[in-house]
């Protein structure tokens, strides 16, 4: 894999719809749990994350981000 850009290096706490430079090439919503997760891909250095959206017990805001490369 490539070198990790600036953005990849600090993104570990951010939400992944807001990173303008990712680009999201899959979403899969888990239909037994508020969980969305997302496969994107980053613009500047082509790494590849899984981020997870979990949201709050009543499903209506984000409430912690996970991410791995992929």
């Amino acid at each position: 894999m490539s070198d990790l850009c600036a953005t990849c290096k600090g993104m570990s706490t951010q939400d992944a719809l807001a990173i303008k430079t990712f680009e999201i090439v899959e979403t899969l919503h888990n239909a037994c749990a508020p969980i969305t997760t997302y496969t994107v891909r980053c613009r500047i250095c082509a790494t590849r994350w899984i981020a997870i959206e979990v949201f709050d017990e009543e499903g209506q805001r984000p409430s912690e981000w996970s991410w791995s490369r992929a």
